[in-house]
């Protein structure tokens, strides 16, 4: 079957025998499923932040920020970084603290008052001049690969757990499990030279939706691991470089997971016997999984600049309910991707 005729059992929700390959009563109830646990999440997470804020009196003394004969803050230096008006918040050296603040006789207006807008902070100064100092104190960010080279150990081990979940969900179907005796080496061998032809046999949905989906949340793993692909410009030449390198990454692991010693050949054997006179080993997933998921990703590029960051984050505030959910719904593979790193799906690398 040809390219253009699977495109159309798509358009047609036609299976390749004959049947819907949308069920309503498998898939549905899944979807529905996934996106209330997403939204519950995010709901729990925008409630937690919204709890208020109590100050002790004995601590208002440390909540006062600043009064008019305050030293200007960019003559005020901690570590080496530079500082600005807007970078401190904690109250300057000289600071003068009115004696009725330290009164026991405190209103809860005062209270209010220097409360939350003056919350004693470290100022970002000091930080960045501690970071400059001793380096490896902030080890752990270069989990999340902060550090300009590329997080070989969060990129692999991010890649590894999406395999085994995309092979628990293979091993609970029985064609899998009936072909997991018998010698490992000889059938994996014999199941990778059955690789012939674009179509396995497969339905439309299978491998003109979810594949792509696939590659685009391993495309989006190389981005999150890499500072550069992060950081650059939406299209810049920067960003179109490290598209071009998630597109190589998601090759990679589309073919350790159609071909490799963790794949679809070598656990259950796919490829080994024919599937409606097709082999199922074919070129059709090697093909369209890296290239229609390195589409995904620049889709929701797109769509987190000129979507979520450009309109519905400017109508709402960025940690209210609706804007983790607009990202959640409009970006799924990249709300996926952000759960196997450990972080929330509403996650946004650059704020």
């Amino acid at each position: 079957m040809s390219f253009s005729q699977n495109l159309q059992r798509v358009a047609s929700n036609i299976g390749p025998s004959g049947r819907p390959f949308l069920n309503a009563g498998r898939w549905i109830p899944c979807v529905f499923a996934a996106l209330l646990l997403c939204l519950t999440s995010t709901a729990i997470s925008t409630a937690a932040q919204m709890r208020p804020i109590s100050v002790q009196r004995p601590q208002l003394s440390f909540h006062i920020n600043s009064v008019s004969n305050d030293t200007p803050a960019d003559k005020i230096s901690y570590g080496q970084a530079d500082t600005g008006p807007d970078e401190l918040f904690g109250r300057r050296p000289d600071a003068h603290i009115p004696t009725d603040f330290h009164s026991e006789s405190v209103t809860e207006d005062a209270v209010q008052r220097f409360g939350r807008q003056n919350e004693w902070r470290e100022p970002l100064a000091r930080q960045r001049g501690d970071k400059a100092k001793d380096p490896d104190k902030n080890k752990k960010d270069d989990i999340d690969g902060d550090s300009d080279q590329f997080n070989w150990t969060g990129a692999m081990a991010q890649s590894f757990i999406f395999l085994g979940i995309q092979h628990s969900f293979r091993l609970t179907q029985s064609r899998t499990q009936r072909e997991l005796g018998g010698p490992f080496f000889k059938d994996w061998g014999r199941s990778v030279r059955h690789l012939r032809g674009w179509d396995d046999g497969d339905s439309a949905f299978i491998n003109y939706i979810a594949h792509p989906l696939q590659g685009g949340v391993t495309g989006r793993i190389f981005v999150n691991n890499s500072k550069i692909a992060r950081n650059a410009k939406f299209g810049s030449s920067d960003y179109w470089e490290s598209r071009l390198k998630a597109f190589v990454w998601s090759a990679a692991w589309s073919t350790q997971f159609e071909l490799g010693p963790f794949s679809e050949a070598s656990i259950g054997n796919v490829g080994l016997h024919m599937k409606h006179g097709k082999s199922p080993m074919a070129f059709v997933d090697l093909v369209i999984t890296p290239t229609t998921g390195t589409a995904v990703v620049v889709l929701e590029d797109t769509v987190d600049n000129y979507i979520l960051k450009n309109w519905i984050e400017r109508k709402f505030r960025s940690d209210s309910f609706f804007v983790k959910a607009f990202r959640i719904l409009l970006t799924p593979t990249t709300a996926f991707s952000n759960i196997l790193r450990g972080k929330p799906p509403w996650k946004r690398n650059d704020r």
